[in-house]
Protein backbone atom coordinates (compact mmCIF):
# COMPACT_ATOMS: atom_id res chain seq x y z
CA UNK A 1 0.00 0.00 0.00
CA UNK A 2 1.25 3.39 -0.95
CA UNK A 3 -0.02 6.33 -0.08
CA UNK A 4 0.70 10.09 -0.94
CA UNK A 5 -0.21 13.35 -0.09
CA UNK A 6 1.22 16.51 -1.37
CA UNK A 7 1.29 20.02 0.67
CA UNK A 8 3.41 23.37 0.39
CA UNK A 9 6.22 24.60 2.53
CA UNK A 10 5.49 27.70 4.22
CA UNK A 11 7.03 29.76 1.46
CA UNK A 12 4.42 28.50 -0.67
CA UNK A 13 7.11 28.56 -3.30
CA UNK A 14 8.47 24.98 -3.34
CA UNK A 15 6.31 21.44 -3.83
CA UNK A 16 7.21 19.15 -0.95
CA UNK A 17 5.81 15.61 -1.60
CA UNK A 18 4.63 13.39 1.41
CA UNK A 19 5.11 10.23 0.47
CA UNK A 20 3.95 7.50 3.18
CA UNK A 21 4.84 4.22 2.29
CA UNK A 22 3.29 0.66 3.84
CA UNK A 23 4.76 -2.96 2.03
CA UNK A 24 4.75 -6.25 3.31
CA UNK A 25 4.60 -9.85 1.83
CA UNK A 26 2.42 -12.69 2.68
CA UNK A 27 4.26 -15.95 1.88
CA UNK A 28 2.67 -19.76 2.51
CA UNK A 29 4.39 -22.71 1.10
CA UNK A 30 3.33 -25.45 -0.68
CA UNK A 31 3.32 -29.00 1.35
CA UNK A 32 6.41 -31.18 -0.82
CA UNK A 33 8.54 -33.52 0.45
CA UNK A 34 11.48 -30.83 0.51
CA UNK A 35 9.26 -28.26 2.56
CA UNK A 36 8.39 -30.86 5.22
CA UNK A 37 12.06 -31.87 5.93
CA UNK A 38 13.08 -27.53 6.15
CA UNK A 39 10.38 -27.47 8.71
CA UNK A 40 11.45 -30.47 10.71
CA UNK A 41 14.79 -29.44 10.80
CA UNK A 42 14.03 -25.66 11.89
CA UNK A 43 11.06 -26.60 13.48
CA UNK A 44 8.60 -24.09 12.12
CA UNK A 45 5.54 -24.84 10.51
CA UNK A 46 5.48 -25.83 7.30
CA UNK A 47 1.55 -24.42 6.23
CA UNK A 48 2.11 -21.39 8.54
CA UNK A 49 1.07 -18.25 6.17
CA UNK A 50 3.85 -15.57 6.84
CA UNK A 51 3.81 -11.65 6.66
CA UNK A 52 7.20 -9.69 6.08
CA UNK A 53 7.08 -5.98 6.65
CA UNK A 54 9.57 -4.50 4.40
CA UNK A 55 7.77 -1.19 5.07
CA UNK A 56 5.67 0.01 8.08
CA UNK A 57 3.78 3.45 8.36
CA UNK A 58 7.36 4.89 6.59
CA UNK A 59 6.85 8.99 5.54
CA UNK A 60 9.72 10.47 3.52
CA UNK A 61 9.43 14.13 2.05
CA UNK A 62 11.48 14.57 -1.21
CA UNK A 63 11.51 18.27 -3.01
CA UNK A 64 12.08 18.75 -6.34
CA UNK A 65 16.07 19.32 -7.06
CA UNK A 66 16.78 16.79 -3.63
CA UNK A 67 19.62 14.03 -4.14
CA UNK A 68 18.76 11.21 -2.69
CA UNK A 69 21.01 8.08 -1.26
CA UNK A 70 19.23 5.31 -0.91
CA UNK A 71 21.31 2.81 0.92
CA UNK A 72 21.67 -0.20 3.44
CA UNK A 73 21.44 -4.03 3.46
CA UNK A 74 20.96 -6.48 -0.19
CA UNK A 75 17.56 -7.67 0.06
CA UNK A 76 16.10 -5.30 2.58
CA UNK A 77 14.10 -3.38 0.23
CA UNK A 78 15.31 -0.68 -1.36
CA UNK A 79 14.67 -1.72 -4.82
CA UNK A 80 10.94 -1.92 -3.65
CA UNK A 81 11.19 1.45 -2.20
CA UNK A 82 12.38 2.85 -5.91
CA UNK A 83 9.52 1.61 -7.75
CA UNK A 84 6.89 3.09 -4.98
CA UNK A 85 8.50 6.67 -5.39
CA UNK A 86 9.37 6.43 -8.78
CA UNK A 87 5.41 5.85 -9.82
CA UNK A 88 4.04 8.63 -7.18
CA UNK A 89 6.84 10.94 -8.89
CA UNK A 90 5.44 10.24 -12.30
CA UNK A 91 1.94 11.70 -11.06
CA UNK A 92 3.48 14.81 -10.03
CA UNK A 93 4.65 17.73 -12.48
CA UNK A 94 6.37 19.30 -10.48
CA UNK A 95 8.94 16.72 -10.79
CA UNK A 96 9.02 17.40 -14.29
CA UNK A 97 8.82 13.05 -15.47
CA UNK A 98 10.86 10.44 -14.38
CA UNK A 99 13.76 7.76 -15.91
CA UNK A 100 14.66 4.61 -14.08
CA UNK A 101 17.90 2.59 -15.17
CA UNK A 102 15.45 0.70 -16.26
CA UNK A 103 13.68 2.90 -18.86
CA UNK A 104 16.78 3.65 -20.64
CA UNK A 105 17.00 2.31 -23.89
CA UNK A 106 20.75 1.94 -26.50
CA UNK A 107 20.93 -0.16 -29.46
CA UNK A 108 24.30 -1.99 -29.56
CA UNK A 109 25.68 -0.09 -32.67
CA UNK A 110 25.18 2.99 -31.19
CA UNK A 111 28.23 5.24 -31.31
CA UNK A 112 28.65 7.52 -27.66
CA UNK A 113 29.23 10.50 -29.28
CA UNK A 114 25.64 10.92 -31.32
CA UNK A 115 24.20 9.53 -28.63
CA UNK A 116 23.88 12.45 -26.59
CA UNK A 117 23.71 16.31 -26.97
CA UNK A 118 22.70 18.74 -29.23
CA UNK A 119 26.08 18.84 -30.69
CA UNK A 120 29.67 17.21 -30.50
CA UNK A 121 30.88 19.71 -27.78
CA UNK A 122 27.55 18.95 -25.42
CA UNK A 123 27.56 15.39 -25.98
CA UNK A 124 31.60 15.32 -24.64
CA UNK A 125 30.24 17.51 -21.43
CA UNK A 126 27.68 15.20 -20.94
CA UNK A 127 29.79 12.34 -21.26
CA UNK A 128 32.55 13.79 -19.35
CA UNK A 129 29.92 14.26 -16.22
CA UNK A 130 29.89 10.48 -16.19
CA UNK A 131 33.43 9.73 -16.52
CA UNK A 132 33.36 8.97 -19.85
CA UNK A 133 35.50 11.58 -21.56
CA UNK A 134 38.52 9.64 -23.37
CA UNK A 135 39.11 10.61 -26.89
CA UNK A 136 38.71 7.43 -28.26
CA UNK A 137 35.82 6.47 -26.19
CA UNK A 138 33.74 8.99 -27.30
CA UNK A 139 33.51 6.99 -30.72
CA UNK A 140 33.24 3.72 -29.56
CA UNK A 141 29.97 1.70 -29.86
CA UNK A 142 28.06 1.00 -26.83
CA UNK A 143 28.43 -2.90 -27.59
CA UNK A 144 32.11 -2.34 -27.42
CA UNK A 145 32.05 -0.78 -23.65
CA UNK A 146 32.55 -2.96 -20.32
CA UNK A 147 29.44 -3.40 -17.93
CA UNK A 148 30.47 -0.18 -16.02
CA UNK A 149 31.33 1.73 -19.00
CA UNK A 150 27.52 0.92 -20.26
CA UNK A 151 26.24 1.53 -16.75
CA UNK A 152 27.71 5.24 -17.41
CA UNK A 153 26.21 5.61 -20.80
CA UNK A 154 23.03 4.72 -19.41
CA UNK A 155 23.47 7.57 -16.96
CA UNK A 156 24.47 9.77 -19.27
CA UNK A 157 21.59 9.26 -21.31
CA UNK A 158 19.38 9.83 -19.04
CA UNK A 159 21.21 13.30 -18.37
CA UNK A 160 20.35 14.14 -22.07
CA UNK A 161 16.49 12.28 -21.77
CA UNK A 162 14.48 15.92 -21.05
CA UNK A 163 13.56 14.25 -18.04
CA UNK A 164 13.81 16.22 -14.42
CA UNK A 165 13.89 13.29 -12.01
CA UNK A 166 16.30 10.07 -12.45
CA UNK A 167 16.11 7.20 -10.50
CA UNK A 168 18.77 4.65 -10.86
CA UNK A 169 19.00 1.57 -8.87
CA UNK A 170 22.24 0.03 -7.92
CA UNK A 171 24.12 2.86 -8.33
CA UNK A 172 27.62 2.95 -9.54
CA UNK A 173 27.55 -0.70 -8.20
CA UNK A 174 29.43 -1.94 -11.20
CA UNK A 175 32.30 0.11 -10.57
CA UNK A 176 35.57 0.36 -8.70
CA UNK A 177 35.02 2.38 -5.75
CA UNK A 178 37.52 5.25 -6.76
CA UNK A 179 35.46 5.41 -10.19
CA UNK A 180 32.30 5.34 -7.90
CA UNK A 181 33.09 7.88 -5.89
CA UNK A 182 34.07 10.26 -8.87
CA UNK A 183 30.67 9.44 -11.44
CA UNK A 184 28.79 9.76 -7.69
CA UNK A 185 30.53 13.78 -7.64
CA UNK A 186 30.25 14.33 -11.16
CA UNK A 187 26.93 12.87 -11.36
CA UNK A 188 25.28 15.17 -8.08
CA UNK A 189 27.12 18.06 -9.98
CA UNK A 190 25.62 17.60 -13.11
CA UNK A 191 22.03 17.49 -11.49
CA UNK A 192 22.24 20.10 -9.40
CA UNK A 193 23.64 22.80 -12.18
CA UNK A 194 20.51 21.32 -14.13
CA UNK A 195 18.04 21.07 -11.29
CA UNK A 196 17.47 17.83 -11.86
CA UNK A 197 16.43 14.92 -8.82
CA UNK A 198 18.33 12.26 -8.38
CA UNK A 199 17.57 9.21 -6.31
CA UNK A 200 20.41 6.79 -5.96
CA UNK A 201 20.02 3.47 -4.97
CA UNK A 202 23.09 0.78 -3.54
CA UNK A 203 24.85 -1.91 -1.22
CA UNK A 204 27.59 0.67 -1.32
CA UNK A 205 28.10 2.98 1.18
CA UNK A 206 31.02 4.96 0.19
CA UNK A 207 29.25 7.33 -1.34
CA UNK A 208 27.84 9.87 0.85
CA UNK A 209 30.57 12.31 0.46
CA UNK A 210 30.54 12.48 -2.75
CA UNK A 211 26.80 12.34 -3.54
CA UNK A 212 26.32 14.91 -0.89
CA UNK A 213 22.47 14.10 -0.38
CA UNK A 214 19.95 16.49 0.84
CA UNK A 215 18.36 13.06 2.12
CA UNK A 216 20.13 9.54 2.98
CA UNK A 217 17.30 6.99 3.29
CA UNK A 218 19.34 3.85 5.76
CA UNK A 219 17.07 0.81 4.80
CA UNK A 220 17.44 -2.37 7.50
CA UNK A 221 16.01 -5.64 7.54
CA UNK A 222 12.38 -5.81 7.94
CA UNK A 223 10.75 -2.43 8.91
CA UNK A 224 13.72 -0.88 9.98
CA UNK A 225 14.44 2.63 8.43
CA UNK A 226 16.58 5.45 9.03
CA UNK A 227 16.31 8.64 6.98
CA UNK A 228 18.37 12.03 7.38
CA UNK A 229 18.21 15.39 5.96
CA UNK A 230 21.12 17.89 5.10
CA UNK A 231 21.68 21.36 4.05
CA UNK A 232 24.71 20.09 1.70
CA UNK A 233 27.60 22.52 0.75
CA UNK A 234 29.93 22.79 -2.45
CA UNK A 235 32.83 20.47 -1.71
CA UNK A 236 35.67 18.99 -4.08
CA UNK A 237 35.35 15.30 -4.73
CA UNK A 238 36.57 13.38 -1.86
CA UNK A 239 39.41 11.50 -3.92
CA UNK A 240 41.23 14.36 -3.77
CA UNK A 241 42.23 13.58 -0.88
CA UNK A 242 43.97 10.67 -1.52
CA UNK A 243 45.93 11.51 -4.35
CA UNK A 244 49.82 12.60 -4.39
CA UNK A 245 52.24 14.44 -7.06
CA UNK A 246 54.68 12.38 -7.48
CA UNK A 247 57.70 12.72 -10.51
CA UNK A 248 57.69 10.60 -12.75
CA UNK A 249 59.19 9.18 -16.00
CA UNK A 250 58.10 8.11 -19.52
CA UNK A 251 57.02 4.42 -17.92
CA UNK A 252 54.15 6.31 -16.25
CA UNK A 253 53.09 7.75 -19.47
CA UNK A 254 53.78 5.32 -21.84
CA UNK A 255 51.43 3.34 -19.07
CA UNK A 256 48.60 5.38 -19.79
CA UNK A 257 48.87 6.52 -23.31
CA UNK A 258 46.10 4.57 -24.75
CA UNK A 259 44.15 6.96 -23.41
CA UNK A 260 45.60 9.87 -24.94
CA UNK A 261 44.57 10.72 -28.55
CA UNK A 262 49.06 11.02 -29.29
CA UNK A 263 49.66 7.92 -27.56
CA UNK A 264 52.84 6.85 -28.05
CA UNK A 265 54.21 9.84 -30.21
CA UNK A 266 56.15 12.11 -28.08
CA UNK A 267 59.46 13.71 -28.01
CA UNK A 268 61.41 16.09 -26.67
CA UNK A 269 60.90 14.78 -23.19
CA UNK A 270 61.68 17.17 -20.67
CA UNK A 271 59.82 16.42 -17.47
CA UNK A 272 57.17 14.00 -16.16
CA UNK A 273 54.57 14.36 -13.21
CA UNK A 274 52.20 11.75 -11.81
CA UNK A 275 49.01 11.25 -9.63
CA UNK A 276 48.97 8.85 -7.47
CA UNK A 277 45.60 7.60 -5.59
CA UNK A 278 46.47 6.01 -2.33
CA UNK A 279 43.50 4.28 -1.33
CA UNK A 280 42.71 1.40 0.78
CA UNK A 281 46.12 -0.05 1.22
CA UNK A 282 46.97 0.41 -2.40
CA UNK A 283 48.37 2.86 -5.02
CA UNK A 284 47.23 3.80 -8.44
CA UNK A 285 48.71 5.58 -11.50
CA UNK A 286 45.58 8.19 -11.65
CA UNK A 287 47.29 10.47 -14.41
CA UNK A 288 50.37 12.36 -15.40
CA UNK A 289 51.66 15.40 -17.20
CA UNK A 290 53.98 15.49 -19.43
CA UNK A 291 56.27 18.40 -19.84
CA UNK A 292 58.33 18.79 -23.72
CA UNK A 293 60.87 20.94 -25.00
CA UNK A 294 59.24 23.01 -27.99
CA UNK A 295 59.69 21.95 -31.56
CA UNK A 296 61.90 23.71 -33.53
CA UNK A 297 59.54 24.34 -36.19
CA UNK A 298 57.07 26.74 -33.52
CA UNK A 299 56.17 29.68 -34.46
CA UNK A 300 56.85 31.26 -31.38
CA UNK A 301 60.33 29.95 -30.95
CA UNK A 302 60.79 31.26 -34.79
CA UNK A 303 60.08 34.42 -33.42
CA UNK A 304 62.45 34.29 -30.82
CA UNK A 305 65.16 32.69 -32.03
CA UNK A 306 64.86 33.84 -36.00
CA UNK A 307 68.13 32.64 -36.91
CA UNK A 308 66.91 28.93 -36.57
CA UNK A 309 65.10 29.69 -40.34
CA UNK A 310 67.97 30.57 -41.21
CA UNK A 311 69.47 27.33 -40.30
CA UNK A 312 66.12 25.42 -42.16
Amino acid sequence: MVKLRISLTEDEKHSLLQLRVDKSFKTKSRITKRTIEVAKAFGIGVDEEKVFHVFRDFEVEIEPGDIVYVTGESGSGKSVLLKAVARELAKHPEFGGVITDGDVEVKPREILIHGVGVDAADAMRILSHVGLNEAYLFLRRYRELSDGQKYRYKLAKAFWSGKKTIIFDEFASTLDRVTARVVAYLAQKFCRRHGLTLIAATTHEDLLEDLNPNLLIWKGFGSYVEVKRFDPKPRPCSILKFVRIEEGGYEDYKQLSQFHYIGHRISYLRKVFKAVVELDGRRELAGVIVYVHPYLDLAARNIAIPTIKILR
